[in-house]
């Protein structure tokens, strides 16, 4: 539903009742009646089109980085979560982001960091 609300900015805005209206007739699509299936179906791709958005922008599911793979991937992720990060530690990461190395000492300061979020996560923090 990001994409949904994303669009707003965009000038297509799919308001409260839009999204309920929405789910409803997404609803009809379980039915057991093969034309009740069709109409929900054609109803709910006119209002997405009313809306001047497509299928993809009303679905689409955010690119996540399951496992870093560059020191930029790793910083971007970790700042990700910059609600439990100090403003130095924000300041580290946004700094080392673009080096194509770093010391032994960055590496570990940012393995600490790594290691604070990951222990957020698994604590329930943010996915």
């Amino acid at each position: 539903m990001t994409d949904i609300y994303n669009a707003a900015s965009r000038g297509n805005p799919l308001d409260p009742r839009t999204i309920e209206r929405l789910t409803k007739l997404l609803g009809l699509l379980g039915s057991s009646f093969d034309g009740e299936r069709a109409a929900a179906a054609l109803k709910a791709d006119h209002l997405i089109r009313d809306h001047g958005l497509t299928w993809n922008e009303v679905i689409a599911v955010p690119k996540r980085i399951t496992s870093p793979e560059t020191l930029s991937e790793l910083c971007g992720w970790l700042l990700g979560h910059s609600e439990i990060l100090s403003p130095w530690e924000i300041n580290f990461l946004q700094e080392i982001s673009s080096l194509k190395s770093i010391s032994p000492k960055q590496r570990d300061v940012l393995d600490a960091i790594s290691e604070k979020v990951r222990g957020y996560r698994a604590a329930g923090g943010l996915a």
